[in-house]
């Protein structure tokens, strides 16, 4: 990811490419990786609003 720009400190601070910083979120090494993170969040999600009543 580093490869495609994911965060290179010198396009962020002198390139004024903020958007770098909070972009880099959603960069995901494949579908595999973004399906597996999804099912994760689902995971927690649902626990954490059991516990907390969300």
């Amino acid at each position: 990811l580093e490869k495609l720009g994911a965060l290179q400190w010198q396009k962020v601070v002198h390139g004024h490419q903020g958007w770098r910083l909070f972009s880099c979120i959603w960069l995901h090494a494949g579908v595999i990786h973004v399906l597996a993170n999804m099912v994760s969040l689902i995971f927690i999600g649902i626990r954490l609003e059991q516990q907390f009543g969300f």
